[in-house]
């Protein structure tokens, strides 16, 4: 009975080894997965200044998804505001 017990123990290590070499290669990959970018601007546009501009040409040469932050309009916030100064931009 040991015999057999042994040879099982033999053949079961060599086959524990390839499958395990096996997942490992299939988990690797060569390439990593894509990342996700985000570029924030807040308090983007005044009436009053051309800064707007200079944060649009800035955020548009970095890749990634834009996400407003803050006032992007002022003096006040409003839809005038929001159309006249950030639109533009």
């Amino acid at each position: 009975m040991r015999v057999v017990a042994a040879s099982r123990r033999i053949a079961t290590g060599p086959i524990v080894t390839t499958f395990a070499v096996l997942l490992i290669a299939w988990g690797c990959d060569s390439e990593p997965p894509p990342s996700a970018e985000v570029v924030a601007a807040g308090d983007i546009a005044s009436c009053r200044t051309e800064g707007d501009e200079a944060t649009a040409e800035l955020v548009e040469g970095i890749e990634g998804t834009v996400l407003a932050l803050g006032d992007e309009a002022y003096p006040r916030g409003t839809a005038v505001n929001f159309e006249e100064c950030y639109g533009p931009s």
